[in-house]
């Protein structure tokens, strides 16, 4: 039934975006929303949100300090719902504030929010990655800041705030540390392009060969660290979309999506676009090289896309056919994608 009710909500926002924009959607608004919350609450209890409801009862000091130090306090309330519930609205407040720092009203955030929680970012994170999913909710408070240096407002200070706010994040998910390494990597680069050093494309083609080396650095060096993901042998389960295929079909999706969005007059709207992009780049060679691990790092993406449509869905007075169309093909995707099904349950 949640297969079902999932993929009704994702047609009903498709077909609103298609016809038009946001009049259709508002009018659909609570439907929208009812069908989401009775979604979550009719899909199967997944195999590492079943972990994590057992660990909130009794957590013991093995995970990430700042994890464990929330769910030491959540374990209060010995109601393990209670507690799960609880990290899911503190997300959502983290999502907030990164909106918020960027000068997105309380009311443009409340008409994101279905589709935030209808992203596979928010279905992923919620029932399986709850611990990367906080962290990532960070990394998109990170961002926030990290435009903000870039459009010259107090540019030390916010760099400065860049990098404490990612450290924490780190303590909720060691991978953090990566991706703040990557997320800077890739400021860096589009910093060139503003200066007038390199062309576009010479940062997507630096980045797919730092996402190389640094692929190959990780599956030699630190496969005993993070062996799960790196080893190809382990049966994920035959309902996973082969690495492949999955690379694939994102670079695919990512080019169509791009060229649909590319004129943007929003600063920050064309900043993310091209971070988007970039690092897709960076993420593709652990698509061939890191095994499971690949997944982990498109999390990441799945991130940028919904806090990419989300500034495109808030700063934009009217939506042109072509963000419509991006948008629709979003959700599409994202919403029926084999590994979604999977979450969601098998009764389809």
């Amino acid at each position: 039934m949640a297969v079902y009710l999932w993929i009704l909500v994702h047609f009903i926002v498709a077909v609103c975006f298609l016809i038009s924009g946001r009049s259709l959607y508002y009018v659909f608004y609570p439907l929208v929303l009812v069908i989401s919350i009775s979604v979550y609450l009719l899909k199967p209890i997944s195999y590492d949100l079943a972990f994590y409801l057992a660990y909130f009862l009794n957590p013991e000091p093995f995970y990430e300090p700042l994890f464990y130090f929330i769910s030491k306090l959540l374990s209060v309330f010995q109601n393990e719902y209670t507690s799960f519930v609880l990290i899911i609205i503190l997300s959502i407040l983290t999502y907030y504030l990164a909106l918020r720092i960027l000068k997105i009203s309380f009311l443009k955030f409340l008409s994101i929010l279905p589709l935030y929680i209808n992203s596979m970012f928010f279905l992923l994170g919620s029932q399986n990655a709850i611990r990367q999913f906080l962290s990532t909710t960070i990394l998109i408070l990170v961002l926030s800041f990290l435009i903000k240096a870039r459009l010259k407002l107090m540019y030390v200070r916010n760099l400065l705030l860049f990098f404490i706010i990612g450290i924490l994040a780190s303590l909720f998910h060691w991978s953090s540390l990566f991706f703040l390494l990557v997320v800077f990597v890739i400021f860096i680069s589009l910093e060139t392009i503003k200066i007038k050093i390199f062309h576009i494309r010479i940062v997507y083609l630096t980045n797919l060969m730092l996402g190389l080396i640094i692929s190959y650095v990780i599956y030699y060096y630190y496969s005993e660290v993070v062996f799960v993901y790196l080893d190809t042998s382990i049966d994920w389960g035959e309902e996973r979309t082969p690495n492949n295929i999955k690379a694939i079909s994102i670079l695919f999706y990512v080019y169509v999506t791009q060229y649909l969005l590319r004129k943007q007059n929003d600063y920050i709207i064309k900043y993310m676009l091209d971070f988007r992009k970039t690092y897709y780049f960076f993420t593709l060679p652990s698509a061939f090289v890191l095994g499971e691990g690949f997944s982990r790092m498109v999390f990441f993406l799945y991130a940028i896309d919904i806090f990419v449509i989300s500034l495109i869905f808030s700063k934009r007075e009217s939506l042109s056919l072509r963000e419509r169309t991006a948008i629709s093909i979003s959700y599409i995707i994202y919403g029926i994608s084999p590994n979604t099904l999977n979450i969601l349950g098998t009764d389809l």
